[in-house]
C-alpha cells in the first residue's frame, strides 16, 4: 500500500535551512529503508504566499496568482528531491496526476 505524506512548504522551508531539508529528506528515506511505499507531497509555505500577495498588489489575475503558488510549491518540492539518495527520488517533480501516480 502507498501512503502519501504531505510536508508543507512552512515546514520544510520557513527559510533557507540545508539542515532541516536534509533531515526531512533523512526521514523519507528511513521510511522507505523499513519498506514503506511512499508518495511525498510538498507545500509552497511562506515564500509561495509572499510572492502571492506581491503580484496581487501588482495586479495579476487569480490564473497567474495561481501558477505563482505552483511554481513555488515545485521548487520546494525540487529542494527536497535533490536532498533524497538518487535511487529513491523520482527523476523530476511530476507535472500531472497520472505522472505523480507512476512514479
Amino acid at each position: 500500500m502507498k501512503t502519501v505524506i504531505s510536508i508543507g512548504g512552512s515546514v520544510l522551508v520557513p527559510d533557507m535551512d540545508v539542515d532541516r531539508v536534509e533531515s526531512y529528506a533523512a526521514v523519507v528515506e528511513s521510511l522507505t529503508g523499513a519498506g514503506h511505499d511512499l508518495g511525498i507531497v510538498v507545500g509552497g509555505g511562506p515564500t509561495a504566499r509572499e510572492y502571492i500577495g506581491a503580484a496581487r498588489s501588482l495586479g495579476a489575475n487569480e490564473g497567474e496568482l495561481d501558477q505563482l503558488g505552483i511554481d513555488t510549491t515545485r521548487l520546494n518540492a525540487r529542494l527536497l528531491l535533490a536532498a533524497l539518495d538518487e535511487d529513491l527520488a523520482a527523476p523530476s517533480v511530476p507535472t500531472d496526476y497520472e505522472e505523480a501516480a507512476g512514479a
